[in-house]
């Protein structure tokens, strides 16, 4: 008597790839919230008052927070979540010239991971860089936020 399945392989297929589907916006959810942390972690640094300082030359030393002087640097602090190439998630809550150039840069950057799941945090401004080797956090902080979150993440199976 030979063995029949009583189940359609079809029907397996289905519940699991919705399974993975759930997985994958479950991972997506996660990052987004580590994302948008880290985020709110590095723009919401203590910065001198640019208008408190009219004359340059005269400004008391403020490390490790810079001074935004146009507001451009912390408005270009933003994340994207890509999952395989695609964009699952973002949050670029700055304005202006800083959050147009945190949206390419997250584009660019994106464009490098066609595979796998990653959180993208940027600052899109072109001297992000050079206000962070001076010694000023730019995304520090966020950095240290990512890794904390994502090593309780890892811990919590």
């Amino acid at each position: 008597m030979p063995i029949k399945p009583d189940f359609n392989t079809k029907a397996i297929d289905r519940a699991l790839d919705a399974a993975v589907r759930r997985q994958r916006a479950a991972i997506a959810a996660r990052l987004e919230a580590v994302g948008e942390q880290c985020v709110n972690a590095a723009r919401s640094l203590p910065s001198p008052n640019a208008a408190d300082f009219p004359d340059p030359g005269n400004i008391p030393p403020h490390a490790p927070n810079y001074m935004d002087w146009t507001g451009n640097l912390r408005n270009s602090i933003g994340y994207v979540v890509v999952m395989d190439g695609k964009r699952e998630g973002e949050y670029f809550p700055g304005t202006g010239e800083g959050a147009d150039k945190a949206r390419e840069l997250a584009a660019k950057v994106s464009a490098e991971h066609p595979t796998g799941c990653v959180l993208i945090v940027v600052a899109g401004m072109k001297y992000a860089k050079y206000v962070s080797d001076k010694g000023y956090d730019v995304l520090d902080t966020a950095k240290l936020t990512a890794e904390r979150l994502l090593r309780q993440l890892t811990q919590k199976r």
